[in-house]
């Protein structure tokens, strides 16, 4: 507390934390990008009604970091440019909205869930478009997760991709693919891995999952996920 006497006034400072074994609704642990949502959304906007607060400052914690990819295919479809996109993803009140490549990569930054981003831009691309464009969402550690756990690391990264999907991949996904040759494929949490030795414009694999999802190669991959992290650095 400093002295009323000088131009600072008084000055209060506290830490957030959670009680010890605290857990989310989903029995995870809570992280900085939590106390970071807390503070942002519950505590300052009640400490912001009491009377003689002026100002309230945070420091630490970590703003949540997205990465969001639209079906490129149905953005070429209804021509719908990055500079459209972007303009979309700030009009949704999302902030250091990047794009990456004109191939419907997102990255920004929000306090919002993931299921509340995708329905809002969602929403928005539909207002836009008149139809409906798939969006997916991912954070930046699940981001930089995708990209350690690819299980083809040693292949050429140009062909090898990861099919991001809306939730775990059917257990009988490889069992029931077809046009099988020489590729190679992998399960992950909520992508699966395949390398395309020869390329995929070659390939005549398919599977019912991937039409559910939307591919990205790990040179791209590798590329999110370096954003992802420059933009927390920039943030932390």
């Amino acid at each position: 507390v400093g002295p009323a006497a000088t131009g600072l006034g008084e000055i209060f400072m506290f830490t957030l934390s959670p009680e010890p074994g605290a857990r989310k609704p989903d029995g995870t642990a809570f992280t900085t990008f939590d106390l970071h949502d807390a503070m942002r959304w519950i505590v300052r906007p009640q400490l912001s009604q009491v009377p003689g607060v002026t100002e309230i400052n945070s420091i630490g914690g970590h703003e949540r970091q997205v990465l969001v990819t639209p079906d490129p295919v149905m953005l070429r479809a209804y021509e719908l440019s990055m500079d459209d996109l972007r303009a979309i993803c700030a009009d949704c009140g999302f902030s250091h909205v990047r794009t990456h490549i004109a191939s419907g990569n997102v990255v920004l930054a929000s306090a919002l869930d993931e299921k509340t981003i995708r329905r809002q831009l969602e929403e928005a691309l539909h207002d836009h478009t008149g139809r409906d464009i798939a969006v997916l969402v991912r954070d930046a550690g699940e981001m930089a997760a995708v990209l350690a756990a690819n299980p083809f690391a040693e292949a050429n990264p140009s062909h090898t991709v990861a099919i991001f999907l809306d939730a775990a991949p059917a257990a009988d996904t490889i069992a029931t693919a077809t046009g099988l040759a020489d590729e190679r494929i992998a399960l992950g949490r909520r992508e699966i891995y395949v390398e395309y030795p020869g390329g995929q414009g070659r390939s005549k694999l398919s599977f019912p999952a991937s039409r559910t999802g939307t591919a990205r190669n790990m040179n791209t991959v590798a590329r999110m996920a370096e954003l992802a992290a420059e933009l927390e650095a920039m943030l932390s």
